[in-house]
């Protein structure tokens, strides 16, 4: 499936739905170093490189560790510019459309990590939960939610990236499931899969 449409299928899926809560940010003893990493790179943050910006004691170190970051995940450190940093804020600055608020980035959201970690899936399925929620005081029944499925197949991943996942399920497919009620969202599927997601953003050998 093209990039275009499936792009057009997040769009159609986000319109139903609310933003996630974001991710905690990583420590750091820098508020510079603090304010980078609880934008959208924390998605790309390696355990070892949180470690090693939280010692960072300057600015002159936090733009030697950001320049060092982004030259470890260039594809083409021989030609002009770098297409990951490329690839990453577009799709930063797709997620931030999609899935923002005004009081959140939608890059910060669960749908907004997977976006940016493993691109727009070529495979989006739309369910109610699969039991109906009880309404509780307060809450009407039409807050319930619902849930989006994401897939991706061989064809839609970059081969650094096919490298680093788990095998996919017996149908070839990478799934992730979100739960989204009443303007939270959630992931409840595929944790493993994003987690190790990160360390195919590196350059090859």
């Amino acid at each position: 499936m093209s990039s275009v449409r499936a792009l057009a299928l997040l769009a159609v899926a986000a319109l139903a739905a609310g933003c996630g809560t974001a991710a905690p940010a990583p420590p750091s003893r820098l508020p510079e170093a603090a304010a980078w990493a609880a934008g959208p790179v924390r998605w790309l943050l390696l355990p070892e490189e949180i470690r090693e910006l939280g010692q960072l004691r300057n600015v002159e170190a936090v733009a030697g560790f950001r320049d060092r970051f982004w030259a470890r995940r260039d594809p083409d450190p021989g030609t002009p510019g770098n297409a990951a940093l490329e690839s990453f804020l577009e799709r930063v600055a797709i997620a931030d459309r999609l899935y923002g608020s005004p009081d959140r980035d939608g890059s910060l959201t669960p749908r907004g990590r997977a976006l940016i970690l493993l691109g727009p899936p070529s495979r989006l399925r739309v369910a109610p939960p699969p039991l109906p929620l009880r309404p509780r005081p307060g809450r009407p029944a039409a807050e319930a939610g619902h849930r989006e499925a994401w897939g991706w197949v061989a064809s839609d991943l970059a081969p650094a990236l096919r490298g680093v996942l788990p095998p996919p399920g017996a149908d070839g497919e990478w799934r992730l499931v979100f739960e989204l009620a009443a303007g939270r969202e959630r992931l409840i599927e595929g944790e493993a899969l994003l987690a190790v997601a990160a360390r195919g953003w590196l350059r090859q050998p």
